[in-house]
């Protein structure tokens, strides 16, 4: 008989999904809403891409430290900011350009520095 109390009080605690909070806490709901876009008038599919090419250059080594901003319009990348050599800005056009759905690149990169770089 020992064991039922036990096992009612285990059932109640187990299937319980409210919190408990005392009247003066208030209750905050979870945001479950995805992210708003980077660029007014891009949609969801725009922000997949600025992240997929985000990531592309993460994974190129010439390209991991630099400021390079990625934005994208209806498929169009826009790509602002400054890399230290003009290499880095033809690359950073390339790689973009071949990442699925991406339709168009424009490059507004600036290089701080000579056009190649030290090998």
């Amino acid at each position: 008989m020992k064991l039922l109390p036990r096992m009612v009080l285990l059932s109640c605690v187990t299937f319980s999904t409210s919190p408990i909070v005392n009247a003066d806490t208030p209750v905050i709901p979870e945001l479950t809403q995805v992210p708003t876009p980077p660029v007014a008038g891009s949609t969801a599919d725009d922000w997949d891409l600025v992240s997929k090419v985000k990531s592309a250059f993460a994974n190129t080594k010439t390209l991991q430290t630099q400021n390079i901003t990625v934005n994208s319009v209806h498929g169009v990348i826009e790509l602002t900011g400054t890399v230290d050599y003009a290499d880095q800005v033809i690359a950073a056009e390339f790689i973009a350009s071949k990442v699925p759905g991406v339709k168009a690149v424009h490059n507004n990169l600036h290089p701080r520095g000579s056009s190649t770089q030290p090998e």
